[in-house]
């Protein structure tokens, strides 16, 4: 989504004013008196999703919920624990999901899982998707549970997409062709999810920072030295069938390229989505749906990562003369015979939070909302028990999964969300619908087993010193930014008139 100006100074007005409740009634009512093109009734109209699939997706949160508890902080379902279901586990590649180049006009982006699904048909081949078909294709191809795909799908839909048409890109702008095209948007077309600091963030696997010197804004293509590092700490190994690209393998690789970033980019920001949620995940998301699967011995589920698995995923080769890789952009491809993960080790938001707390304890500033103040090598972190008035710590939330989740919903759902929803449409009937159900409510189930969670209120106010919280595609003012400004504007204002 791009974002103006003007609209995000006017975004920064609300946040004085963020809500204690999910509910948001005072934005809503605010939004009505709004001059708006739409009615509510269309807007509902737009919006309306399966019930079997709400139903799935609160089972799978509850099913989440019950996972998460300080007494099983180990509570990723292991797939090596069931049998190996060769029919039920192989992905199809043929027919109408035979690997095809995206063409003119198609639209491919950061994420190379979601590539690999448009190349192969299985999201709509032009890369822009509903939301509740990425929820269902995701489930189905790599495993992910409906609670963690309908989370990151309605954000994507509700913040670089389109909620009149349930949809959005897997890469860049798109034109809307239902009813969006009557923009419902105070913000322009929607940007995609490459828009820089709102779902893209810094540090990512094998992309550069959007705004690292010599990068020229590609926060898209693989940038190879990134992705040789990994192959390097892997030990160059091209043992077909082992697994070689571990959960060991990519954390070191993460904290590599967080230490990266923070040395080549001043203007480096680990936003609270995308750096503490998506950038951080990330890594695990390689190693848990990238990786083939087949049968040990006994006829057991074995999951594996090798180059011949990995490579496909990022459109690599190797030379067949001096073994160097070699990128295609937009070749993604799913690997010969590949096999997903047993449906019944499907991976969560409990398992988010999990693997956030197994990276925070190798690394506590992986558990940071901060960046770099302007100059290389000068990363700040926000203190945890700061920004949450002394009510959570960072020995708290690498103590317990449950103040971890807590301290996630109050820094995404409840402290930034409902403003930027405020200023980012014109109507919000169903807009609100849409976070409840899918970003808000399994998030919430999940922070709810943390006691007096509703006590515990983030706030950004110190963030004002990070160049890379105020800035976003194109140079033009970010969301967390233009709050932060705008808020220290008002109270000087305030100030002024008191005096």
């Amino acid at each position: 989504m791009r974002f103006t100006l003007p609209l995000l100074t006017a975004v920064s007005a609300g946040l004085s004013v963020l809500p204690s409740a999910f509910a948001f009634p005072h934005i809503q009512e605010q939004a009505d008196k709004a001059n708006t093109t739409l009615s509510a009734r269309s807007l509902s109209e737009g919006i309306k999703l399966c019930p079997q699939l709400r139903a799935r997706m609160e089972a799978a949160a509850s099913n989440s919920a019950s996972k998460l508890s300080k007494r099983d902080p180990d509570s990723v379902i292991n797939p090596n624990a069931f049998k190996f279901d060769e029919a039920a586990q192989r992905i199809d590649v043929s027919g109408s999901h035979e690997w095809r180049a995206p063409q003119p006009g198609d639209i491919r982006g950061p994420c190379p899982g979601l590539n690999v699904l448009a190349n192969h048909g299985y999201f709509p081949r032009n890369g822009v998707v509903k939301l509740e078909t990425a929820i269902e294709v995701v489930e189905q191809v790599y495993g992910i549970s409906p609670d963690l795909g309908g989370f990151l799908s309605a954000y994507a839909t509700i913040f670089t997409g389109n909620v009149l048409d349930t949809e959005w890109s897997i890469g860049g702008p798109f034109t809307s062709s239902g009813l969006g095209g009557l923009t419902n948007l105070l913000a322009g077309e929607p940007g995609g999810i490459n828009t820089h600091n709102v779902y893209e963030g810094d540090a990512s696997v094998s992309r550069r920072d959007y705004y690292e010197p010599g990068a020229n804004h590609d926060n898209v293509n693989v940038y190879l030295p990134y992705f040789q590092s990994v192959v390097d700490i892997a030990g160059d190994d091209r043992t077909r069938g082992k697994d070689v690209y571990t959960r060991d393998v990519l954390a070191k690789h993460r904290w590599e390229r967080f230490q990266t970033s923070i040395a080549k980019n001043p203007n480096f920001f680990y936003s609270p989505f995308g750096g503490l949620v998506v950038t951080t995940a990330a890594h695990d998301f390689i190693v848990n749906f990238m990786a083939n699967n087949t049968a040990d011995e006994q006829g057991n589920n074995r999951i594996y990562l090798d180059e011949h698995n990995l490579f496909p995923f990022f459109s690599i080769k190797r030379d067949p003369k001096s073994g160097e890789l070699i990128y295609t952009p937009g070749h993604e491809r799913f690997p010969e015979d590949w096999y997903r993960r047993p449906l019944a080790a499907q991976f969560g938001l409990a398992d988010v939070v999990t693997n956030l707390l197994k990276s925070g304890a190798e690394h506590t500033e992986l558990l940071s909302v901060g960046g770099n103040t302007g100059s290389v090598n000068s990363f700040a972190g926000l203190n945890v028990g700061n920004l949450t008035g002394g009510l959570l710590n960072t020995a708290k939330l690498l103590d317990d999964p449950a103040a971890l989740s807590c301290f996630l919903y109050q820094a995404t759902v409840e402290s930034l969300i409902p403003t930027q929803l405020r200023f980012l449409y014109k109507d919000l009937t169903g807009v609100l619908d849409l976070v409840d159900h899918f970003i808000g409510g399994p998030l919430k189930k999940l922070a709810d087993t943390f006691p007096n969670c509703d006590r515990v209120k983030v706030d950004y106010s110190g963030a004002d010193k990070f160049p890379g919280s105020k800035i976003q595609s194109g140079g033009k003012t970010g969301l967390l930014g233009a709050l932060l400004g705008q808020k220290t504007r008002n109270v000087k204002q305030q100030q002024r008139r008191s005096a």
